[in-house]
């Protein structure tokens, strides 16, 4: 019995002989985090310290944020912008601003105006300036990344509306003015997209009847059948075409209906 309890032993043993070989390298580690530990304190202490008046002073980012009212989105980004890079010297935002009395509901409603804001700007500019394919582009290829965007841009703006009434109620209470219109040009700039891809499947179609085949007549069709859906959803989301979508998906509906009439025929 004894000896195997010894064998139990020298199995204990070996085990703690691994332990102990990984435990100075983990006996270092521990020194290493505490000592990190011990320096991040040191900078928040350090911090608090230092930059006291920059945040609660009196004309501190505190009493600046407290005191702040927009007429406009763009002064809110700017004025957010300053302060966030401000708050960037920090070693550690939140434990340093813990010490003071910061004005934390109304800040991150602004930066969160802010986000929101700069996303519709970003997307408004992109539908409206749809970037030219690169040669070579299969044209389904780019129909597709067109698609993906647009679904992107409907997910964006659904969120927004679901949470828009509590949103503006909150920015209002801290004095953050929501443009409405940011949503509004996001709409309007989606129907460049939709003429964008009406274009592209017109071109395809022009290039594709010069070789008129049976398989290339069933592509064609397949095209101009996604572009009119295409614009069908973009007309539902911006509530109605203008005069050059308009013209676009005319021409492409004549052409899918001249090949459905001869199919017919």
């Amino acid at each position: 019995g004894g000896g195997g309890g010894g064998g139990g032993g020298e199995r204990r043993g070996s085990s703690a002989n691994i332990g102990g070989g990984g435990g100075e390298g983990s006996m270092a580690e521990a020194m290493a985090e505490m000592e990190a530990k011990s320096q991040y304190a040191v900078d928040v202490r350090n911090d608090i310290e230092n930059y006291s008046d920059a945040i609660s002073g009196p004309d501190g980012l505190a009493s600046q944020i407290t005191k702040a009212k927009f007429r406009r989105m763009d002064d809110c980004v700017r004025f957010v912008d300053k302060v966030d890079e401000a708050l960037s010297a920090l070693s550690d935002e939140r434990a340093v601003l813990k010490a003071f009395d910061w004005p934390e509901e109304k800040y991150d409603a602004m930066r969160e105006a802010r986000a929101s804001h700069l996303q519709l700007m970003e997307m408004s500019s992109r539908l409206k300036g749809w970037p030219k394919p690169r040669p070579g582009t299969l044209c389904e290829d780019e129909l597709r990344m067109m698609e993906t965007y647009f679904d992107k841009v409907c997910r964006v703006l659904d969120a927004q509306a679901r949470t828009v009434e509590s949103d503006e109620k909150r920015f209002n209470k801290h004095g953050v003015p929501w443009d409405r219109n940011a949503g509004k040009a996001v709409k309007h700039a989606s129907l460049n997209l939709a003429d964008s891809y009406l274009k592209r499947v017109l071109t395809e179609s022009t290039a594709a009847s010069a070789r008129a085949n049976e398989a290339q007549s069933a592509r064609t069709q397949e095209l101009l059948t996604k572009g009119v859906r295409f614009a069908f959803r973009v007309h539902q989301f911006a509530g109605g075409f203008n005069a050059e979508t308009l013209k676009s998906f005319e021409a492409v509906s004549t052409q899918l209906k001249g090949i459905v009439q001869a199919q017919g025929g």
